[in-house]
């Protein structure tokens, strides 16, 4: 199977584009959930009319089926390392442009755990440089101690320490989700499975760390899922 953006970008003058198709999901009996969730507009990335934005299809989601709500799991691979006094820590950019925002508590988990109830300490997003093609720089508010090129760090539940992992995911996003900045709602399809395996392809690159694959429902996650983002 594989899944594309069916949502065009809106004409007006807008030169950047979205849109074609790429291989996301590889093997079969993938699930789409009923649509209908909604994803809480404060927690998309920023875009605009002129520089849309997107969030990938393969995004991992959270999803509250009580409510009809789904919030995406945010993680960044670190592209070079970061001493541990700094404050500045480039971030793999992946095709869809930045993800991360100003406000945005993230921190760094042991690669090697297994418990998706972990904590760590969060420290807040104050600055974000977007103008590098390949990396994004964030200005954090705290060091967070040494860093080597493929560690992760997740989107935090607050900042400072005690945090934990403020979204865990069960689901992914089977399209890509334009993000234009004026949004008054924003649906998303997801995609589960039952009790058969399939896998994301390897060439998307997940950024996710060993607790989240582990507890997501999707028998196998294929690749290397260390050091890039989508």
């Amino acid at each position: 199977m594989g899944t594309f953006n069916y949502n065009k970008i809106r004409g007006g003058g807008v030169k950047e584009f979205l849109g074609g198709s790429r291989d996301v999901y590889g093997g079969k009996a993938e699930i789409t959930l009923p649509t209908g969730y909604s994803v809480p507009l404060d927690e998309l990335i920023t875009g605009n009319a002129y520089k849309p934005n997107c969030i990938p299809a393969g995004t991992p989601f959270s999803v509250d089926d009580e409510n009809k709500i789904a919030r995406p799991h945010y993680a960044f691979g670190v592209h070079s390392p970061v001493g541990a006094a700094e404050t500045t820590i480039q971030v793999f950019k992946g095709f869809e442009g930045t993800r991360a925002k100003v406000g945005m508590n993230i921190m760094l988990l042991p690669a090697t755990t297994e418990d998706v109830t972990a904590t760590g300490t969060g420290v807040t997003i104050t600055a974000v440089d977007s103008t590098n093609e390949w990396f994004d720089i964030l200005t954090v508010s705290a060091a967070v101690g040494a860093l080597a090129q493929g560690d992760i760090l997740v989107e935090a539940s607050a900042a400072g320490a005690g945090a934990t992992i403020k979204v865990i995911p069960t689901a992914t996003s089977y399209a890509d989700i334009p993000v234009y900045g004026d949004e008054t709602c924003q649906l998303v399809d997801l995609v589960t499975h039952n009790n058969v395996l399939y896998t994301i392809l390897a060439v998307y690159r997940l950024s996710m760390t060993r607790s989240v694959r582990i507890c997501m429902p999707m028998g196998i996650l294929s690749g290397s899922m260390t050091a890039y983002n989508f």
